[in-house]
């Protein structure tokens, strides 16, 4: 009869346990969610704002480092990419620019 008792006990707190992961994960995707329809509008606002413009809009979607886990180095480290990829970028873009007045 206590075995019984036990197991019952083990199982409620195990359901318990795998809720609170759950709800959790849903949270986390939530927010992922939130973030990347907030970079999306920010998009769909500069193309409508553009819209009457001659202008061409570009959209360089980029990771947010600041969810990287780790040491401060490892931090550092998804930092410089981002830095580093977003300066490339704008290299490659502005020496277009640059040779086509020129």
């Amino acid at each position: 009869m206590n075995d019984r008792w036990l197991f019952i006990a083990a199982f409620c707190l195990l359901l318990l346990l795998c809720g609170v992961v759950i709800y959790w994960l849903v949270k986390h995707m939530q927010a992922l969610v939130a973030d990347n329809k907030a970079s999306g509008e920010a998009h769909h606002e500069a193309l409508e704002v553009t819209r009457t413009l001659a202008a061409d809009v570009e959209y360089w979607p980029t990771p947010d480092p600041t969810g990287t886990e780790g040491s401060r180095e490892q931090k550092l480290v998804a930092y410089r990419e981002v830095c580093d990829g977003l300066l490339l970028r704008i290299r490659k873009r502005f020496s277009k620019v640059g040779a086509a007045s020129g």
